[in-house]
């Protein structure tokens, strides 16, 4: 037997010396396939809503996020790098070939090499046809049963979703909005009112003439939304721009006292009003669920905007397998990555005299700040710093991230690790503020200094109780103003509920050689109340920050003046206030503030998120 094996192991010496070697395993030759990308690389472009309203900028939502670049989608290039390094990528350095040909890319490789690119590009095209529904609803109910609806977070549970389905409350108004992951898209309903607004004045060496001119009103609704949806589907953010603006009828007529030279008196001016209810907040919702984004009391009757996620489970096919010892995982981050912009409210003070349509509207807030935004670049680092960290130095594992999809090139045990640490970070993510400012008169000086005893603390559920039946009593206490803004995490968000009117403001003087004339200069100006609030979570002990500025403005009277051989001008009176709020509150937290002249601010705090997981540490 020794000697056996001696022969042997020359025998396999002599052959390895001759250059003689195992014959490798059989390889398929190259086969071309074009396969057509244009349904993964078509940019889903955003449509945002049209702007409403007699008062404001003729162009787009001033809110635009900066910096919006107009849709979402991946280029040709880029996903023909992705195949390149993501299935067989020793192979594409022989006689492996990928070629962009417009919105094809044509792959030439063996069979079972065209397979994976086959399985890889059907996954993600049904990843990219799922399609997000959100409807928009609006309830109308009595303000004095509002505890039974706003008495909890954004998210609606069981109890106060079926109230809200029954009277007293009815649905005032319904939209639904149908868009990809991250796309923005609006529904509206829109109707336009032709006015003779104004008179342009043409003046000559000796004459003057008048033109007429007509302007239009757009009033009616708008639903404008941008919604993102969690990898797996368990949830949706949502930033919601609700708009609605009515005429308030009949429109007002104006006799200026103006005549034409032939001493006619000009037709009256029509001086439109309108009644706005704007919404601008951030919101997270399960699947399936429903939640308040906000809620304005208009009169004795609450107006309450209720947002669904319209569920539709999508079977997706299975991932794309690895090379044996590694997978290929594309994760959904844009879940993760989306940052709901910040909202600048309208200003109630200083829009007397603003001309009307040239945007009275201004910035509470500073319009610059969008919050912090987690870009996808940091992502990848922050992986690759907290997970499996080690591992990333070897060539063979790969992470890159195209279009806020995350391609991971892993061990199973890697990738496992990766799983959790994405979900974790959903879960930061799976949560919304609702915060609502009650303001409340006081009818005495008695009830005045009962209230002036809670200011700066927190109250006692049994306290809070006690106001609540005071409040629906009406004894001593009554609720002026009653707004409430859902929000994510460090967002400016705002509820408005305002009335814009117009009026002749002036006369501008227009002189030539041998005549004179005056022309009507029409100005805008609005009262209602605008509440306006950015909660941040501090997350050491589980409360909420709040900064929080209240305006509020009402019309006195309009009188009219006469100024001169029966020339007529409009001078209207406005009395209120603005008061800046920075309080911190436990989730689900009352207080009050004192705002002046017997008027206080209630302010709760409550904070809607993911259930945890059994076994989870958050």
């Amino acid at each position: 037997m020794p000697l056996l094996r001696f022969f042997a192991l020359l025998t396999l010496v002599a052959a390895l010396a001759a250059g003689v070697a195992r014959p490798a395993a059989a390889q398929s030759a190259n086969v071309t396939h074009v396969y057509d990308v244009m349904a993964l690389t078509t940019r889903t472009s955003n449509d945002p809503g049209p702007v409403l309203g007699f008062d404001e900028p003729s162009a787009y939502i001033p809110d635009t996020p900066q910096g919006e670049d107009g849709g979402h989608g991946i280029t040709t290039d880029a996903l023909a790098e992705l195949l390149r390094t993501n299935v067989d990528p020793e192979g594409w350095e022989g006689e492996q070939h990928i070629s962009v040909r417009d919105a094809a890319i044509v792959v030439s490789a063996p069979p079972e090499v065209q397979a994976k690119i086959a399985a890889l590009l059907a996954w993600l095209r049904a990843k990219q046809a799922s399609l997000i529904t959100l409807e928009v609803s609006e309830y109308q109910g009595p303000a004095s049963a509002a505890e039974t609806v706003l008495g909890g977070g954004s998210v609606l549970d069981p109890e106060r979703a079926s109230a809200l389905a029954r009277a007293p409350w009815r649905r005032t108004r319904a939209a639904r909005v149908v868009a990809y992951s991250g796309q923005r898209l609006h529904v509206a309903r829109v109707e336009d009112t032709s006015y003779l607004s104004d008179y342009d004045i043409e003046v000559a060496e000796a004459a003057h003439g008048f033109d007429p001119d007509v302007r239009t009103l757009p009033t009616g609704s708008v639903v404008d939304a941008t919604a993102v949806i969690a990898d797996g589907g368990h949830a949706v953010l949502v930033e919601l721009r609700d708009t609605t603006y009515a005429p308030v009828l009949p429109m007002v007529t104006f006799e200026t006292g103006l005549r034409t030279m032939s001493d006619k008196l000009l037709s009256p001016v029509e001086l439109p009003r309108t009644q706005a209810r704007r919404l601008r907040g951030g919101l997270w919702i399960p699947a399936g669920g429903q939640a308040i984004a906000g809620a304005t009391r208009d009169g004795d009757d609450l107006r309450v905007v209720v947002v669904r996620h319209v569920h539709k489970p999508v079977a997706l096919p299975a991932p794309p397998a690895g090379d044996g010892k590694r997978m290929m995982r594309i994760f959904d981050t844009r879940y993760s990555l989306f940052t709901a912009a910040d909202f600048a409210p309208p200003r109630l003070r200083g829009s007397l005299g603003s001309s009307g349509g040239g945007g009275v509207g201004g910035a509470i807030f500073s319009t610059g700040d969008e919050g912090t935004r987690l870009s996808p670049d940091a992502l990848v680092e922050v992986v690759k710093h907290d997970v499996d960290e080690d591992s990333w130095h070897n060539d063979r594992n790969r992470i890159s991230i195209i279009g806020g999809q995350l391609v991971v090139h892993q061990t199973s045990e890697a990738i496992a690790l990766l799983d959790a640490y994405l979900a974790k970070l959903e879960r930061f993510r799976s949560l919304s503020l609702f915060v609502r400012s009650q303001v409340l008169e006081a009818a005495d000086l008695a009830t005045e200094e009962q209230l002036l005893a809670h200011v700066g603390s927190a109250l006692s559920p049994g306290d809070k109780a006690a106001l609540l039946e005071r409040i629906a009593a009406g004894t001593g206490l009554a609720a002026v103003s009653d707004t409430s803004t859902a929000a994510l995490p460090g967002q400016k968000v705002f509820t408005a509920a305002y009335r814009s009117d117009s009026y002749v403001k002036d006369y501008d003087i227009e002189i030539a050689t041998k005549t004179s004339m005056l022309d009507p200069e029409i100005a805008a100006f609005r009262h209602g109340v605008v509440c306006s609030v950015r909660p941040t979570m501090i997350q050491a002990d589980g409360q909420v920050m709040l900064e929080l500025i209240l305006e509020e403005q009402a019309l006195v009277e309009t009188s009219v003046r006469e100024v001169g051989d029966g020339i007529k001008l409009m001078a209207p009176a406005l009395a209120g206030g603005q008061r800046i709020v920075r309080v911190v509150l436990a989730e689900g937290g009352t207080t009050l503030v004192d705002l002046g002249n017997r008027r206080f601010a209630r302010i709760e705090v409550h904070v809607s998120r993911e259930a945890k997981k059994a076994g989870s540490d958050k």
